[in-house]
């Protein structure tokens, strides 16, 4: 039984023992790697590359792992940051770098998160975040060989919040167009034939 359940059968009636209340119920959970305290667990991705689950000791050697963000909350978390590390890394390794050249094209990656392609950006005098090319074509060539996807979903998708649901924003045009015969046939007031008139 969690607490709401709890609740739902005993909300009306007087706690009369507060801490022993406190004791029954489980530690609350950090919300984020900067709330744990000693004794949480936590995950920790090495610097040669192995994830493993660990107690909080509020060492220095924890504190200084997680403010180079290479401690977790979940398994999850850290195999997500690995996969992102290790794509940056095969981005340099083909041609890419991390130093922006004042006055120079600088070109760098980046997703449309409405048709979910990756784009290209540059500029001279701003400096973005990520890895940079000196032309686009270098950084064709890598994504290439990298794959356009396996960038998407390992590299950009881990870092989007998609706030509605994204279904929504996925319909097709085939797929509205069908829901709207549908209903035109429900209603009989407005004709189909209206429908490609209206859509621009």
């Amino acid at each position: 039984m969690n607490l709401n359940e709890f609740l739902a059968e005993n909300g009306d009636r007087e706690i009369v023992d507060i801490e022993a209340l406190e004791k029954c119920l489980k530690p609350k959970k950090p919300k984020t790697i900067y709330d744990i305290k000693k004794g949480d667990p936590y995950f920790i991705l090495t610097l040669d590359g192995d994830i493993f689950k660990d107690e909080w000791y509020d060492w220095r050697s924890e504190e200084d792992m997680r403010s180079m963000g290479f401690v977790f909350l979940t398994e999850k978390e850290a195999e997500i940051r690995k996969k992102m590390l290790m794509i940056e890394e095969e981005l340099i390794r083909l041609g890419g770098r991390r130093e922006f050249k004042v006055g120079k094209d600088n070109y760098n990656l980046g997703l449309c998160a409405t048709n979910k392609s990756i784009i290209y950006g540059t500029s001279s005098t701003y400096m973005g975040y990520g890895v940079y090319f000196d032309t686009r074509e270098q950084a064709k060539e890598a994504i290439e060989k990298i794959g356009e996807q396996r960038i998407i979903d390992e590299y950009f998708k881990p870092r989007m919040i998609f706030e509605e649901d994204q279904e929504r924003h996925d319909i097709s045009y085939q797929t509205a167009k069908e829901i709207f015969e549908r209903e035109w046939k429900k209603s009989k007031k407005i004709p189909v034939e209206t429908w490609d008139q209206e859509k621009d």
